[in-house]
């Protein structure tokens, strides 16, 4: 099971979260971030 949000700071510029966890066990946890920028050409 996972999820996850994003947020567009601007135009060209946005920031995520994910996080969720495994099937397999309680201790199976992950969390991850993350930038995207959109270059000009």
């Amino acid at each position: 099971m996972d999820g996850g949000f994003t947020f567009l700071v601007r135009d060209n510029l946005q920031l995520d979260l994910s996080f969720g966890r495994g099937i397999a066990g309680a201790s199976d946890w992950f969390v991850g971030a993350g930038v995207s920028v959109r270059l000009p050409r």
